[in-house]
């Protein structure tokens, strides 16, 4: 009976033991400790997404599936996931547009008279639809999957704060 095996070189071999036991989550994101569980780590995982078009291809809803972990500090063992609710994102969903540091763009917006004057002058941020902006990152390559995730990973924990805080 014939056997076919791989030479492989150290670097090619650790290569392979890399990507073996790469995470299983898509990106993280950490959560602050709650009272009640002080003695465990928490975070947010994406376990899943996926971008779906209509059937026109005119429009797509993006969708990511989140679970939180809860770890023993001292240990680092798995006390518990619990799978969150799965996040729907379509296109008349805003997202506020943020630097190259993740910091959230501010502008000023002026509201204006009958006569064009100025009434008033205040500070907000800047946003744009959610699934264009998705795309014109990973597309123009300035963020990568797992940093846009990432960062979504923060507006699903803002958006969902009190459901996520009741394990």
């Amino acid at each position: 009976m014939e056997r076919k095996e791989l030479v492989l070189t150290q670097e090619q071999q650790g290569l392979l033991s890399l990507i073996d036991n790469v995470q299983n989550n898509w990106a993280e994101y950490e959560l602050e400790d709650l009272p009640l569980f002080e003695h465990f780590n928490r975070k947010l995982v994406v376990v899943g997404f996926s971008a779906t078009p209509t059937e026109n291809f005119t429009k797509e809803m993006f969708s990511v599936r989140i679970a939180q972990v809860l770890t023993n500090k001292d240990t680092g063992e798995v006390y518990k996931k619990k799978v969150e609710d799965e996040w729907f994102i379509y296109p008349q969903n805003k997202t506020v547009l943020t630097n190259e540091k993740g910091e959230p763009i501010k502008v000023v917006q002026k509201t204006l008279d009958e006569n064009n004057e100025v009434i008033e002058e205040k500070e907000v941020t800047l946003d744009a639809p959610s699934i264009k902006y998705i795309k014109f990152l990973l597309l123009n390559k300035k963020a990568h999957l797992v940093d846009v995730l990432s960062q979504f990973m923060g507006l699903y924990y803002e958006k969902f704060k009190t459901k996520i805080d009741m394990i």
